[in-house]
């Protein structure tokens, strides 16, 4: 799935698919209005004959802020909360009895850079690696988590999904009710396809790929301090 975000502001799933439909499924861009867009995506799901099981992938080609925020105006110093390119996602199952690994999940990112300060990545990039947003957030931003390469039980029984970027914020703008999102890019999942969930087996987050709510703010004036609880350097 290409595009999905849950929360105050919901969207997507855009670019899903599944083992019964026809892969791959892909699209040319995808849009949070106000919020966020992503370029060219392509997510896939097929059966693999050997080892058995099934493997899911999603990539986009670029994650971009959108142009103007939800309050009006340029996203200001927002604008450059989040850019990366070529981010992917890949999950495979291996249904062979007492396989170990029995899922092999992996993240790759191309370039990330966060308020315009390029982030070095490792290579591989280890499961939930946490960027936090701290002390000081933007004006009115109360909290700010990215994960990468993410990695969870689910949405069925036997299966799992990999986030390649997970965000998840909230606001505490005066005046304003507040707002919590959370949003993916390059979601897969792979694993059983006889699981009870209605799209056990999906290229996405339960179902798809998606990055949302990073221009909520349209103006005030503060600095961000972003580290990675494993291994990140900055350039």
């Amino acid at each position: 799935m290409s595009l999905d975000a849950t929360g105050t502001i919901p969207i997507g799933p855009i670019g899903d698919t599944t083992l019964s439909n026809t892969n791959p499924v892909t699209g040319a861009s995808g849009l949070v209005t106000g919020l966020l867009g992503i370029g060219a995506f392509t997510d896939n799901v097929q059966t693999n004959a050997a080892p058995p099981g099934n493997t899911a992938s999603s990539t986009v080609a670029s994650v971009d802020p959108a142009a103007a925020g939800l309050l009006g105006g340029g996203l200001g110093p927002l604008a450059n909360l989040i850019h990366a390119t070529v981010i992917n996602s890949t999950c495979t199952w291996n249904s062979t009895p007492a396989a170990s690994p029995a899922f092999t999940e992996t993240t790759t990112i191309t370039s990330l850079s966060i308020l315009g300060q390029t982030i070095t990545l490792p290579n591989p990039i280890p499961p939930n690696d946490v960027l936090v947003g701290l002390p000081t957030l933007p004006l009115g931003l109360a909290s700010l988590t990215v994960t990468l390469n993410q990695q969870e039980p689910g949405p069925g029984t036997n299966t799992q999904t990999v986030n390649a970027i997970d965000v998840s914020l909230s606001t505490s703008i005066l005046g304003l009710n507040p707002v919590t999102e959370d949003v993916v890019v390059a979601s897969s999942t792979c694993g059983n396809p006889s699981s009870v969930v209605a799209s056990p087996v999906a290229s996405g987050k339960g179902l798809g790929i998606g990055l949302g709510l990073l221009g909520l703010l349209g103006t005030g004036v503060a600095t961000m301090y972003v580290r990675r609880r494993r291994q990140t350097s900055f350039a």
